[in-house]
């Protein structure tokens, strides 16, 4: 049963140290907005990883360790629900790995091909502010893609900017600007001589 919920524990630990990540994600794919709290993690995610790694290691421990057993007439055998919990066991390792490596994987599962914008469309670049991984550009372009005129927008995480594509005299870039701030606790601002083509 301890090892039960340690195992348990260490995959809401995981969530909590991605959720600046996750969270952005999770909530543009749902059409809302980003939320402040979810990037108010970030500052603990070390603490959140070292949770989850002590946890799964007290559930392994529990589900590992010699028990001292009494055996009748010689045969001492591994109870299949042994075998059943250290399964789960690995299982919810695997989760909570999965859960908590999320910032490094997401740009594999996140990436855009970006759509062929129209000939007469006007290219605006941004300087974003505020990302912490790939996650957080994501939810900003699907943010910035949500603004009446915008034909299409692509965030660069590593270079800290985003690309607009939009129709002429129909976005302004406080609309752009605005997109940005609404997608979670980020700022941008105009490339200067960049935002016209």
């Amino acid at each position: 049963m301890k090892d039960r919920i340690a195992a348990a524990a260490a995959v809401v630990s995981a969530a909590l140290a991605s959720v600046c990540c996750i969270g952005p994600v999770v909530l543009a794919a749902l059409g809302l907005g980003g939320v402040g709290l979810a990037a108010g993690f970030e500052k603990y995610r070390p603490y959140f990883l070292l949770a989850t790694a002590i946890l799964l290691g007290i559930g392994f421990f529990q589900a590992y360790r010699h028990r001292d057993e009494s055996c009748s007439g010689g045969d001492c055998k591994t109870g299949a629900s042994s075998h059943s919990r250290r399964r789960a066991l690995w299982i919810i390792a695997a989760v909570a790995l999965g859960v908590a490596s999320f910032p490094s994987w997401a740009p594999l599962l996140l990436r855009h091909s970006p759509r062929p914008a129209a000939a007469d469309a006007k290219t605006i670049k941004l300087t974003v502010s505020g990302m912490d991984c790939a996650a957080c550009a994501a939810g900003i372009e699907k943010s910035l893609k949500k603004v009446p005129g915008v034909q299409d927008a692509s965030v660069d995480f590593d270079k800290g900017e985003a690309t607009v594509y939009a129709d002429r005299g129909r976005v302004s870039a406080s609309d752009l600007l605005h997109a940005v701030q609404s997608a979670g606790p980020y700022s941008a601002r105009l490339e200067e001589n960049r935002h016209v083509q």
